[in-house]
């Protein structure tokens, strides 16, 4: 099956595939020859030939969109997180961190945060 999805990626050779009963047959499966990850293959190698190139390509990407969407989310939530703890720790040891040698902007920050 992933030879099929990778011939059919060419949206000539998915036209083939589907004129040649490929996709009759896919759906005349049963569940006993049923694996691991058969319904995305099967699923993907019915939008192969059912799609064109261009709407292809167009769900390829918004799929890419939303994946970075959600990564960089992620790093943001855990961003935040930190800063909100750092931030406690900033205040209640307030002599600790001043003594120390500490960038200007997160000094900066530590003082108008006690004043």
């Amino acid at each position: 099956m992933r030879v099929c999805l990778r011939l059919t990626r060419n949206f000539e050779n998915a036209m083939i595939f589907g004129g040649l009963g490929g996709v009759r047959l896919l759906l005349n499966l049963t569940l006993d020859s049923s694996f691991t990850g058969f319904l995305s293959l099967s699923t993907l190698l019915i939008r192969h030939v059912m799609e064109e190139p261009h709407t292809l390509r167009h769900a390829m990407e918004k799929v890419l969109e939303l994946a970075v969407h959600y990564y960089i989310i992620g790093l943001f939530l855990v961003w935040l997180y930190l800063v909100e703890h750092l931030f406690e720790v900033f205040v209640t040891h307030q002599e600790m961190i001043c003594s120390c040698k500490l960038h200007p902007l997160l000094l900066s920050v530590v003082n108008c945060s006690i004043s």
